[in-house]
């Protein structure tokens, strides 16, 4: 087994426990890890699964908080089984949540993949695009979130590389190789 799938394991057993205890403040976003952890090993059919139940948990919960992050896992899924309209009306919603909540970093990933979604979709131009991600590089920034920051980095050179820019993507990859060697 390898460590995505430990990870997953390992929160499928935190569901279990919270669902012994009847603790409902947590639950919803563990159900969310869940589906972001089956996102990263490639199981997008879980992931869906686990995150549209995250979200709606989360929602049914009253409190508004990782909402945003629910919403940009599934704009991340819905991107990846390419279902565009899907995809840009999560990354949206993520957006407006992160803003209303005050989660400045859940703002940033969302600009992010509103930037890719957008692009990929065809409902922006790249200059649009870049505005947006570099944007949550900023806020990343602000922040003092470094780990994240080249995360913004990596989304900014997918999409010149998307949009055949390749010394601009080589340019912003490179930058990106070099921070995370220097962490």
């Amino acid at each position: 087994i390898g460590k995505g799938e430990k990870a997953v394991e390992h929160l499928q057993r935190s569901i279990e426990n919270f669902e012994k205890s009847q603790e409902t403040l947590f639950s919803p976003t563990v159900w969310s890890h869940v589906g972001l952890a089956y996102y990263l090993i490639g199981n997008i059919p879980k992931a869906l699964e686990y995150m549209e139940k995250g979200l709606k948990m989360q929602v049914a919960s009253g409190l508004p908080i990782w909402v945003s992050f629910s919403h940009v896992g599934l704009s991340m899924v819905h991107l990846e089984l390419n279902d565009l309209t899907k995809a840009l009306f999560h990354a949206e919603e993520a957006i407006n949540y992160a803003k209303k909540n005050k989660e400045r970093h859940w703002e940033a990933l969302s600009l992010w993949q509103l930037g890719m979604v957008g692009w990929k979709s065809q409902k922006i131009k790249i200059d649009e695009a870049e505005q947006h991600i570099r944007q949550g590089i900023r806020i990343v920034n602000e922040l003092e979130m470094k780990p994240f920051e080249m995360v913004g980095y990596l989304y900014l050179g997918e999409l010149f590389t998307d949009a055949n820019e390749r010394e601009k993507a080589l340019e912003i990859l490179k930058r990106a190789e070099k921070a995370f060697q220097e962490m």
